[in-house]
């Protein structure tokens, strides 16, 4: 029988395997390369049984970190090892292209890792979950708006989105379904927080515009006031509830309807 975890399993989860995440974290990752030949490191939960059906996180490094050694990578230890806590699994692609997830075919090939791990293990198809940093919260909103129904939320951080100059923004329509929670430092010198507010501000619109109304709770920007650029994926996920907030969220395959509003 095909079992799906409940809240409550993985609020158990979370305590049980919080403390069997010890020593170097970077070991607990399996090393695989897609059928694209897109390098990846893949963490399965401890445990873990193919009678139930787990969440998956997709995990989009930042810039300068692309290449084909599938180690240099692995970044935000604070941000991966939480969701190695929390029992979900974890795909870690490594874009090969210098530009990384700006790409949109190493955007693409990305998806393809997680659709790999969907095919060889007992994945929850409605909790599927994307996170990214810099170029890699540029890459979520992308892949989030590129493969519309089927991230249950995402969150972005230090991310430029389509442009905060570009309005209407192309990828906002394609986001009104999607819970996010974007996180972006005041004191960013490389890539200004006003990007992450134009894209909840050209998503909310869309949402307007398609006749909804605006959950707060679902479309989310923080703003940190002195993290920086390359600190804020550590202060979200030591600040914030983060990781339950998204892992209380699940898909809901209702076309045509505004999931703001609900």
């Amino acid at each position: 029988m095909r079992r799906i975890f409940s809240k409550g399993v993985m609020i158990a989860a979370l305590v049980l395997a919080s403390t069997t995440v010890r020593g170097d974290w970077k070991t607990n990752l399996l090393y695989r390369t897609s059928s694209e030949g897109m390098p990846y490191r893949l963490f399965v939960p401890w445990g873990y049984d193919p009678a139930n059906a787990y969440p998956a996180v997709l995990y989009l490094h930042s810039g300068g970190s692309e290449g084909t050694n599938n180690e240099s990578h692995l970044q935000y230890e604070l941000a991966m090892t939480n969701f190695m806590a929390a029992g979900a699994f974890l795909v870690c692609p490594q874009a090969t292209n210098e530009y990384g997830w700006t790409v949109q075919q190493e955007v693409d090939r990305a998806h393809i890792c997680l659709v790999e791990v969907q095919t060889n293990y007992n994945i929850n198809s409605r909790r599927l979950y994307l996170a990214g940093v810099s170029r890699g919260g540029h890459g979520t909103w992308c892949m989030a708006a590129t493969y519309t129904n089927t991230f249950a939320a995402i969150n972005p951080m230090a991310a430029w989105g389509d442009g905060w100059t570009s309005s209407p923004s192309l990828w906002a329509p394609h986001l009104i379904h999607t819970p996010a929670w974007a996180m972006h430092s005041l004191d960013d010198t490389v890539i200004p927080w006003e990007c992450d507010q134009h894209m909840v501000d050209e998503i909310g619109l869309a949402i307007t515009n398609a006749g909804g109304s605006v959950n707060t709770n679902l479309l989310k920007l923080s703003l940190f006031p002195a993290a920086g650029h390359g600190q804020v994926c550590d202060r979200g996920y030591s600040e914030t509830d983060i990781v339950a907030w998204l892992f209380s969220k699940e898909l809901r395959r209702t076309e045509g309807s505004v999931f703001m509003s609900r």
